[in-house]
């Protein structure tokens, strides 16, 4: 909702969700996926005597972090390293998807050269804590994304692991191009690339 400010926009200290890492994961893609320049959260597995981030805080905690979700962050960051930020903007409309509920996708892009789409199945719940609920099943997706023609590599990425969980190249005629997702479960990322 702040992107028309053409700023530097951080989202600082995360937390008091619970101490699930999809949870922080998540909202740190969600962030970035929308234009945001940062994100880091309050990790509680730091603690005296844990210097080293290897703390398991009581469920009670009212926050979350743990050494596999610092290596989650770095896939997120990994993946928008590769990537011509400073070119690319939400694009949010080229998705095409008519039923939508339950799931959140993002896309962000330089038109015509590079597209990135993040696909989450998290809420917000209006009361109760933790206010943010992150859906677990397995599932696919078939997403429905506007390009113009030419060739694509599309590699869809484990958020949870980096690794590629499938990849093609196709020739589209332009307008609506139809993706199947791998089977995945919270979260997935699509990198989708004009061939030259």
């Amino acid at each position: 909702m702040n992107y028309d400010l053409n700023r530097v926009i951080g989202n600082n200290e995360t937390g008091f969700d619970g101490n699930s890492d999809a949870t922080y994961r998540i909202q740190g893609w969600e962030f970035v996926m929308a234009g945001g320049a940062l994100y880091n959260n309050l990790d509680y597995s730091f603690t005296v005597k844990h210097e080293r981030g290897d703390f398991t805080a009581d469920p009670k905690t009212p926050g979350g972090g743990s050494a596999a979700l610092r290596q989650q962050l770095g896939i997120l960051y990994h993946f928008f390293d590769k990537l011509p930020f400073l070119r690319m903007a939400p694009a949010n409309p080229l998705i095409k998807n008519s039923a939508t509920a339950g799931r959140s996708i993002r896309v962000l892009a330089e038109p015509g050269q590079v597209y990135a789409v993040y696909v989450n199945h998290a809420q917000i719940k209006k009361e109760g804590n933790p206010n943010y609920v992150v859906e677990r099943e397995t599932r696919k997706i078939d997403l429905a994304i506007e390009l113009p023609g030419g060739t694509y590599d599309a590699s869809w990425i484990d958020t949870k692991t980096g690794q590629e969980a499938k990849k093609e190249r196709f020739t589209h005629s332009g307008a609506i191009k139809n993706l199947e997702s791998p089977d995945y479960s919270e979260d997935v990322a699509l990198l989708i690339r004009a061939v030259p």
